[in-house]
């Protein structure tokens, strides 16, 4: 009844049904009535209604009087055996209700075959109704790709879609679903182009932006996907799966407020949306608003258990505040429902690693790697690359409390950066976009040649390595003259060493962006890895706020010590359109989250290029 409710009311069929017999009618009598009046009987055939009489009563009735009988085969039974075997079946081949998954796309299956009957007597009964016989012939050859489309034929379906087109060349439907085909080929410039045309001939159907809309996305046309879901939304206020697309494409646009924003509303219109609490939380754990994430993921696996993405998710968010017992708990859960995601391995293991436990990081390093052989971060030589640079630097800096950022190319090639080239040398001395007065990293001064490529020392403190192999490397002490403030006698009130909030944010923004320019000359295209670590921070203070404002250090809730013996370390697979500055906030919002404080104290704000105003 439910499933045959949008037939009834287009006004293509009337429902009678043993239900409406009234207290003191003779049943048997209204039965016998109200069926010789119809044109159709729908015979739900199982065991049961096989074995009984009154139902094998009225199919001889519907015999008699030559009506249509569709029998719907709802679960394995001896129907073949029985007189029902001459007529056409529904589901599609007989296939039982009970055997399709999930039983909706069998319901559909029925819904679609008793659209064609429909159509079929009205073509007998009303040949004059103003529907052309092509028409007709249209729509049966549409809902047949629809059948196809349920079945997961896809090229069959574009091409019974096709032939509707030409049949009804007006038929929007039949255009907005052969661009839902070409989409699940992944041809999206077909899929676009019939979309268009569907809009076309129905300009105030939701459906056709909304599918678009998707496209875009997959094509990472975040813009016009927003645009597509919005004008959805606009023509259907309460459509929740488009206020949840348009978040997911703020999201990967990293306007984080918008997303959230639109998961809300969401979570309005379906309160048991897991998928929405699900990105939400994804949106949080961007902001650095962990406790919220984690308060999301709470309730996607109340409502969804075996949900292990909302596991690794949760996890990140406890990794992130340093909560490394809880994280490698959920990664557990994660990796036993989802034994090949090595995502979750790799995620692990960076907990693990944070925790000191080097030999179960690499187990799972190594997992992850087996598990993507293909994802260049697990490469063998790009690892044993990275391993021994590590080991370099901690060799460097013993005890001390520093600071290093580093890039990497997925595939580290020999020679992919020729850093003997003046373009290269002028690009460490003077990087992009350096704010005037900087104290965080403005260049070196001189450029020494090293055997595997260049090196140079900033403030004569910090080092610079550049090599042919693509990989860059920033190190620096958290000395008194780059990250620290100059305590005078009347900033000993703070009883701690603390670090500059302008340089947290200046170091990996300037590197970032010397990064970009580096590796646009030497037309590296390939995803890399970025790297932030602060080491030995026990006891070191950090201040919210700009230093400039006049609140600046007046509050003490908005200053932190550092009390963890962990070191802080940020890590992104980063892909070559990737922007600085965004990737740089995310690095800053860590330390921020590391020390407790708010990130709504960030000195830097972006402005309206998506650039850090430094």
């Amino acid at each position: 009844m439910i499933c045959l409710h949008r037939i009834k009311s287009e006004g293509l069929i009337s429902i009678w049904h043993d239900n409406e017999i009234l207290a003191g009618d003779k049943w048997r009598d209204v039965i016998s009535s109200d069926l010789t009046d119809s044109d159709i009987l729908l015979y739900l055939v199982s065991a049961d209604s096989l074995a009984s009489r009154n139902c094998n009563r009225e199919l001889s009735i519907a015999f008699k009087e030559n009506i249509r009988i569709i029998p719907i085969i709802l679960e394995n039974c001896d129907w073949q055996n029985h007189q029902l075997s001459n007529f056409e079946v529904l589901p599609e081949k007989g296939k039982p209700i009970t055997q399709w998954d999930p039983e909706s796309k069998g319901w559909q299956n029925v819904i679609n075959g008793i659209r064609i009957a429909i159509q079929k007597i009205q073509c007998q009964v009303k040949p004059s109704s103003g529907i052309s016989e092509i028409e007709t012939d249209a729509e049966l050859v549409f809902q047949q790709a629809n059948f196809l489309m349920i079945l997961g034929q896809i090229d069959p379906a574009i091409k019974a879609h096709s032939q509707a087109i030409e049949l009804n060349p007006r038929h929007a439907e039949a255009y907005r679903n052969r661009g839902t085909a070409y989409s699940n080929k992944g041809d999206f410039d077909n899929a676009i182009n019939d979309f268009n045309t569907a809009i076309q001939h129905k300009p105030n159907d939701p459906a056709p932006y909304y599918s678009r809309g998707i496209v875009y996305g997959n094509k990472g046309d975040f813009d016009n996907a927003i645009n597509d879901f919005s004008k959805a939304i606009e023509l259907k206020p309460d459509f929740a799966e488009a206020y949840h697309n348009r978040g997911t494409a703020y999201l990967s646009k990293a306007e984080y407020d918008q997303a959230t924003a639109d998961y809300n509303r969401v979570i309005e219109l379906k309160p048991d949306f897991a998928e929405a609490y699900h990105n939400r939380g994804i949106a949080y754990n961007k902001k650095g608003a962990y406790d919220l994430a984690i308060k999301d993921y709470n309730r996607v696996i109340e409502l969804k258990p075996d949900f292990a993405e909302a596991y690794h998710n949760r996890g990140i968010a406890y990794s992130k505040k340093g909560a490394y017992d809880l994280a490698i708990k959920d990664y557990n859960t994660a990796i036993k429902l989802k034994p090949a995601d090595a995502e979750a391995y790799r995620s692990r293991g960076t907990a693990y690693e944070s925790r000191g436990e080097q030999d179960l990081a690499v187990r799972d390093y190594n997992t992850a790697k087996r598990l993507k052989p293909d994802d260049a971060l697990e490469e063998a030589e790009t690892k044993g690359f990275l391993r021994s640079m590590r080991l370099r630097f901690d060799e460097a800096i013993s005890s001390e409390p520093y600071y290093r950022i580093f890039a990497a190319p997925m595939t580290l090639v020999s020679n992919t950066v020729r850093t003997q080239e003046p373009e290269i040398h002028n690009l460490l001395q003077n990087p992009p976009d350096v704010r005037k007065g900087a104290f965080g990293f403005t260049g070196i001064p001189e450029v020494l040649p090293i055997p595997e490529g260049i090196s140079g020392f900033n403030f004569g403190e910090g080092e610079v390595i550049l090599l042919n192999n693509g990989f860059l490397e920033l190190r620096c002490p958290l000395s008194d003259s780059v990250f620290q403030w100059q305590i005078s006698a009347y900033e000993m009130f703070w009883e701690s060493e603390w670090l500059y909030p302008y340089v947290i944010c200046e170091f990996p923004v300037t590197f970032l962006r010397l990064v970009k320019a580096i590796y646009t000359a030497a037309n590296i295209d390939s995803r890399f890895l970025v790297q932030q670590e602060y080491h030995n921070l026990s006891g070191f203070l950090l201040v919210g706020r700009h230093p400039g404002n006049p609140n600046f250090g007046k509050f003490k809730n908005e200053r932190r010590v550092y009390e963890s013996p962990h070191p802080i370390v940020s890590k992104q697979a980063v892909n070559p359109d990737f922007k600085p500055d965004r990737v740089a906030y995310d690095f800053v919002t860590d330390v921020y989250t590391g020390f407790g404080l708010s990130t709504a104290l960030m000195p830097a704000l972006f402005d309206e290029e998506h650039k850090f105003a430094l």
